[in-house]
């Protein structure tokens, strides 16, 4: 086996990786409505009546095209979560986000579908499926996915809390 006594060449470069990318209509739509009226919004099947968070163009269950836009709630379930222990850039700030934190599935009330977003708790111990939480929008609006900064764990469902469709 013969031995390679080369020197490695390392060199330092930043690199600028910004980009502008088209979100489509239905989403262009979602965030201009945010926006201006601090409001969550999902698209509605006019056929099965499935609303979904976040919108989309064509139902999934019967490949309508969904026009109708349905306001949400405030507030929703945590479906599904995670705990995170490993660091990762927080996409907000840049820095690494403090760990450990909460990842969640939630479904806003008035949604039959959820997303995926962080939960900010002081115990991510605590956090339970079931679990009701309230979203958390920036102060001004730039009409992007940055707008909605966490949602807020608020506990275990209340007789009151409990979400339904509107």
């Amino acid at each position: 086996m013969q031995e390679n006594n080369s020197e490695y060449l390392f060199s330092s470069i930043t690199m600028d990786l910004s980009w502008n990318t088209d979100v489509g209509e239905t989403m262009a739509g979602f965030f201009q409505r945010l926006k201006a009226e601090r409001r969550l919004y999902g698209t509605r099947c006019s056929n099965c009546l499935r609303v979904y968070l976040p919108p989309r163009p064509v139902c999934g269950n019967c490949w309508q095209q969904m026009n109708d836009w349905v306001e949400l709630g405030e507030q929703g379930t945590i479906v599904g979560k995670t705990v995170c222990y490993y660091e990762i850039l927080d996409s907000m700030t840049g820095k690494p986000r403090t760990t450990p934190f909460v990842l969640g599935l939630i479904q806003i009330d008035g949604a039959d579908t959820t997303l995926n977003h962080f939960v900010e708790t002081p115990d991510p111990d605590h956090v339970s499926i079931g679990d009701r939480v309230e979203t958390v929008l920036r102060d001004t609006l730039q009409g992007n996915v940055g707008d909605i900064v966490h949602f807020q764990w608020l506990g275990p469902p209340t007789t009151s809390s409990q979400g339904s469709k509107k």
